[in-house]
């Protein structure tokens, strides 16, 4: 993995030193991230596993998740819905993204919603074979249960056998393996991709917000691992505006109203990183936990404070 400037001016402790967040380093089996000055990657560790990346709260690092509206957009137009490693040419597979340990729970619903023919099928029988393996693994099992939980049963499964992930598409299909088939099939490498204006401009799940937006929407329930928070201000806020160079996601604005600043906050968007919290020198924000913003009150209440 390299993370390039890009993404250092996105995560929340290179923005601000003063923030807490380690969730990307605490997430790292092989601590090879260093967030005490900013964000930087000891690169001859790291084994490209994607879990830190699954872990910001800011969408800062490079990985599978990042790819989930192009991936969701492909999805939607094949018939067959089979997601494989890209650091792996084995196995049968319709989509490749960098590494399934990259996906959340919150991912992995949206890209099962966005299958023609469920399930979503996750190739991890040759993980074994890659140095991250043990590690992904059992955590990616562990968000299948996750999303499992909100979608029901068989609507993602995990490809452990390798007689069954090495299949060819038609052998998969004599044993009934596969439903529909693509004739012929078609690797995500060999596909047109869609470009980043595409999924701009016509994809709902762009950002965490967005993901969880359509995940709420069409669930009334989000995965225990990405939960709305409300972010509110409180008496100590005079106003000031400093914070919102801080927000990553969007959930902090300012503007002029009769030639005074206007200090907005969008709580929908935001993704519980407490930069603005760890910055404000006068405690002007407040968050509240996942548990109280997904009550039907708290969230009501997060509309008057808008």
């Amino acid at each position: 993995m390299k993370i390039s400037e890009r993404d250092r001016r996105i995560c929340v402790r290179h923005r601000s030193r003063k923030s807490s967040c380690q969730a990307c380093a605490q997430a790292c089996p092989e601590n090879c991230l260093d967030v005490s000055r900013g964000l930087q990657l000891e690169s001859e560790r790291c084994t490209d596993c994607g879990l830190c990346a699954a872990a910001c709260p800011v969408d800062a690092l490079p990985g599978s998740t990042r790819s989930v509206p192009e991936t969701a957009l492909l999805l939607s137009e094949a018939k067959q819905s089979i997601l494989g490693c890209r650091s792996s040419s084995e196995g049968i597979s319709t989509l490749r993204v960098s590494c399934l340990g990259g996906l959340t729970g919150l991912d992995l619903i949206v890209l099962a919603t966005s299958t023609q023919e469920p399930p979503l099928r996750l190739n991890l029988a040759f993980c074994h074979k890659c140095p991250a393996g043990a590690s992904v693994v059992p955590i990616v099992q562990d968000r299948i249960d996750e999303a499992s939980s909100i979608l029901g049963e068989d609507q993602i499964t995990a490809l452990l056998d390798t007689q069954d992930a090495s299949m060819t598409p038609r052998q998969a299909m004599r044993r009934g393996f596969l439903r529909v088939l693509l004739d012929p099939i078609t690797d995500a490498a060999q596909r047109p991709s869609a470009t980043q204006s595409e999924v701009s401009e016509g994809e709902e799940f762009s950002g965490i917000p967005e993901r969880q937006q359509a995940v709420l929407g069409r669930y009334g329930v989000l995965p225990d691992s990405s939960k709305r928070w409300l972010l509110s201000k409180t008496e100590g806020c005079d106003d000031c505006c400093r914070c919102v160079g801080v927000c990553p996601t969007g959930a902090l604005s300012r503007k002029r109203v009769d030639g005074k600043k206007v200090f907005e906050i969008e709580t929908e968007r935001c993704t519980g990183c407490r930069g603005c919290l760890d910055f404000c020198p006068k405690d002007g924000l407040a968050l509240s936990t996942p548990e109280i913003a997904c009550t039907e009150e708290a969230w009501e209440k997060s509309a008057e404070l808008k």
